[in-house]
């Protein structure tokens, strides 16, 4: 999967994402945000400016224990 630019287009569907964003002059950082198709991005971290997303892979199959 390729990151891809939220000035290309935003997603489709209400979900979470991959997102890389922008914090003040700190360098892009990565996190798992969600996505409303209505109000839009929601994030923890005030301040933010989502600059790039994408689906998130899915979850591998079988079993598993802790």
């Amino acid at each position: 999967m390729k990151w891809i630019s939220v000035k290309d287009r935003l997603p489709d569907i209400s979900d979470r994402y991959a997102v890389c964003y922008k914090h003040g002059d700190l360098p892009l950082k990565r996190f798992i945000a969600d996505f409303d198709d209505i109000d839009g991005w929601h994030m923890p971290v005030p301040d933010t400016e989502i600059t790039h997303w994408m689906p998130l892979p899915e979850a591998p199959e079988g079993r598993y224990e802790r």
